[in-house]
């Protein structure tokens, strides 16, 4: 269990802009990546002394982006059905046009490199190297209902495969594509992991919550409506809590 919070701050940015930030996302590194209304997404360095932009607009609005590898960044538009994978500069690598006979609804950089995908139209999450070639796929998933993945990802962590679902709770799958279990826990937002436990902002609460999944039990972490009764994101790294207040990115030491 964290200790009590020691303090808050603002996470400073020299980016100047009149348009709105509407995400962020945090790396194994500490570098931060704010992503704007625009199409602007900013990565800020831990130091703060260097920054680096894109802007992929002519593909809509962004989906979601995975900074699992630093060196590797997924960026996936949903509308126009692309990847762009960008390095640690956002400069562009290459770019995948996934296949006309998928809607691809979530993705997720898997831990050899390649690149999970969730087909909404099989039910299957498929696995496909970084030149659109499928090299896996699941049988359909057993599901009554259509799948609302949180923030459009897919999770491979050690040999696991993690899908939040905003009505079916967390889907665990092997990365051999065996179906492993499934937890009851809904509205899990930028999930961390380390062994047994996640820990994850839950956007209807307001709250950064763990999760056990051997004990299958959560846990109050720490309740952000004591500071700021509706923050747009949070997210927890480490032992700091990054939430955005307003175009603000502001952090808690736990």
């Amino acid at each position: 269990m964290f200790p009590s919070c020691k303090s808050t701050n603002s996470v400073p940015h020299t980016y100047t802009t009149t348009n709105n930030v509407i995400n962020f996302e945090i790396d194994k590194l500490a570098n931060r990546y704010i992503i704007y209304e625009n199409g602007d997404i900013v990565k800020y360095f831990s130091d703060e002394n260097n920054k680096y932009t894109c802007n992929f607009s002519n593909l809509g609005i962004l989906t979601s982006i995975d900074v699992t590898n630093p060196q590797k960044i997924l960026l996936f538009y949903i509308d126009f059905q692309e990847i762009i994978i960008v390095d640690n500069t956002l400069s562009e690598i290459s770019r995948i046009k996934l296949h006309s006979n998928m809607y691809i609804t979530a993705i997720g950089m898997s831990n050899d490199g390649n690149i999970w995908l969730y087909d909404s139209i099989s039910h299957k999450i498929i696995l496909i190297d970084n030149k659109n070639n499928i090299i896996d796929e699941s049988q359909p998933m057993d599901s009554p209902f259509p799948m609302h993945i949180s923030e459009n990802k897919i999770y491979e962590r050690e040999n696991n495969l993690y899908i939040f679902d905003n009505k079916l709770g967390i889907i665990k799958y092997s990365n051999i594509l065996d179906f492993d279990s499934k937890y009851d826990v809904i509205n899990v937002q930028h999930p961390s992991f380390e062994n047994d436990k996640i820990w994850y902002f839950d956007n209807t609460k307001n709250q950064i919550l763990s999760f056990n999944f051997i004990l299958r039990e959560s846990q109050l972490i720490y309740d952000l409506n004591k500071i700021n009764p509706n923050p747009k994101s949070a997210k927890i790294s480490g032992n700091i809590i990054y939430y955005l207040e307003g175009n603000i990115i502001k952090q808690i030491e736990l």
